[in-house]
């Protein structure tokens, strides 16, 4: 695979999207972009003016990164959000959506030397109401863009320039030139969505530039990389249906809750007028449409919004703005922000879809930081990263050194906001100060330290810390308390990780029995 070919065809393309853009909506948000280098080019054409993706994903590392140079490290698990999309509720101008999105040629030059990993009675795609459908919910030519710029980045992070060289934060480069960057060390997941499978593949192009042709021993042999997407229902909160009916009654639970009652009541207006704004302008297809979509966006929502159990002719542009029923905050999130991402909000002010952004936030961690819900939802997925870790430093102890390609030192998980979310909220990680922009990518580092330990846990074997960071800056986790400022730490014992992980197992089991006994109780009466 040709992937400097295809990285240059990917720009040419999207300076193309970037003029038919311009010309459809007099736009010139977008600076141009210099040819003097390829990184300077491939990030500015991001930089829309006020908009999500003018979050540059290559953010500067966190100041607060401490610096101890015993520290190795020995395992990345990156899980990254996917690019820039379409929105997945279906809107007017579909021709406006379709020339935002690769040509074929493209996506097939990106899926060469790639197979993708499937149970044998596992169909094309995970139904889900926020899959959407072509070209709705689709990455973009500029999500690609930057699901390839992150694998430049992740390159440049994760892969020696100098033997024996320091990252910035003191760790060693996790690929050196005794273990280089090679398909085999690596393990790549996604969810069963176009647009996330598309933009690993994409990322996949930036950490490998020549291509995976050129780790092949022999001329006539090919190389792959395989993309498991088996377990896409462990990998978002928010399957349809859930993973266990004790989530769904959490959830509703929660949303009839005091707090979120009042907070909804508070807010609900602004939801009515920003609906009713988008049917009387005509901006989406399909009331009903909208509805059906409406099931991938409706964590933690109190009202059903099926189309069975809605009157739709309170969908219906003629309907009043204070009688109307609102569509979900999560799809009013994504059109909104689709809309003023490419400078065509007219359905409210930035000040309101600033609110909007910040409510729909707000529900996804307050419902995620819900012990119960947490648990019941992300369990399987941070047993899968628990589990990768333990299994490199049981490798470590039996063989002492990682000289084979025997195990993964890098796993990647393609996913979306909401997993990161997950993620962030079940790792009991600080809170971000904005919502994670398309790109995003949660670091999780394994290290080793050989000869010191932190937090009095004493160095008698080789201590193993686990530290997370998204887009560069550390956050710290609650599981495990810094001895100094009693506050969360940034480095995490992973045997205090591992005890964490089998106590998340008790308490799952403990809150489904639980449950049980409730329901059953019920019914009785």
């Amino acid at each position: 695979m040709h992937n400097r070919w295809l990285q240059s065809t990917c720009i040419a393309l999207c300076a193309v999207s970037i003029r038919v853009l311009s010309a459809e909506t007099g736009l010139l948000a977008f600076v141009r972009p210099r040819v003097k280098a390829r990184r300077h080019l491939i990030s500015t054409l991001w930089n829309l003016k006020g908009g999500e993706t003018s979050a540059r994903i290559n953010n500067t590392a966190s100041d607060s990164a401490l610096e101890i140079v015993e520290h190795e490290l020995v395992q990345v698990q990156i899980i990254h959000r996917h690019g820039d999309r379409t929105p997945v509720t279906p809107l007017h101008n579909r021709s406006f959506w379709e020339n935002t999105l690769p040509q074929k040629i493209v996506l097939e030059k990106l899926a060469e030397d790639i197979q993708l990993v499937r149970l044998s009675d596992q169909g094309e795609g995970y139904s889900h109401g926020a899959a959407g459908g072509s070209p709705y919910g689709q990455l973009t030519t500029l999500g690609l863009l930057q699901m390839m710029e992150l694998g430049t980045r992740l390159r440049e992070e994760l892969c020696h320039t100098v033997d024996g060289q320091l990252v910035e934060n003191g760790s060693k480069k996790l690929f050196t030139p005794d273990k280089p960057l090679h398909p085999d060390r690596i393990k790549v997941r996604s969810t069963d969505f176009p647009r996330t499978i598309q933009s690993v593949q994409a990322l996949l192009v930036g950490l490998f530039p020549d291509g995976l042709h050129v780790y092949q021993q022999q001329p006539q042999t090919s190389i792959s990389l395989e993309i498991d997407v088996r377990h896409t229902r462990y990998h978002i909160p928010d399957p349809n249906p859930r993973n266990t009916p004790q989530q769904e009654f959490f959830e509703r639970e929660l949303a009839l809750s005091n707090h979120m009652h009042e907070r909804e009541r508070e807010m609900k207006p602004l939801a009515q007028r920003v609906t009713h704004e988008l049917l009387r302008q005509n901006i989406v297809l399909d009331p009903k449409i909208a509805l059906q979509v409406a099931s991938g966006f409706k964590v933690g929502e109190a009202q059903d919004h099926s189309p069975d159990n809605v009157n739709t002719e309170s969908l219906n542009e003629g309907a009043q703005e204070t009688t109307i029923t609102p569509l979900p905050w999560g799809q009013l999130a994504e059109i909104t922000k689709c809309l003023q991402v490419r400078d065509l909000l007219t359905v409210c002010s930035q000040e309101e879809q600033d609110l909007i952004m910040s409510h729909a936030s707000w529900r996804w961690f307050e419902t995620l930081r819900h012990p119960r819900i947490c648990l019941l939802a992300m369990t399987p997925m941070i047993t899968d990263i628990v589990n990768n870790a333990l299994e490199i430093v049981d490798h470590y102890s039996n063989n002492n050194n990682l000289d084979q390609h025997t195990k993964p030192l890098l796993h990647i998980y393609s996913g979306h906001d909401s997993t990161l979310i997950g993620l962030m909220c079940a790792f009991q990680l600080e809170t971000p100060s904005t919502w994670p922009p398309y790109g995003s990518y949660l670091k999780i580092e394994l290290l080793r330290s050989p000869n010191t330990g932190l937090n009095n846990v004493e160095p008698q074997q080789p201590n193993y810390f686990v530290r997370f960071s998204l887009n560069g800056k550390i956050l710290r986790s609650n599981i495990y308390k810094d001895e100094d400022t009693g506050g969360p730490a940034e480095y995490v014992p992973l045997v205090v990780l591992e005890d964490f992980l089998h106590q998340a197992h008790l308490d799952t089991e403990e809150h489904l029995i639980e449950h049980l006994k409730l329901f059953t109780s019920v019914e009785k009466q």
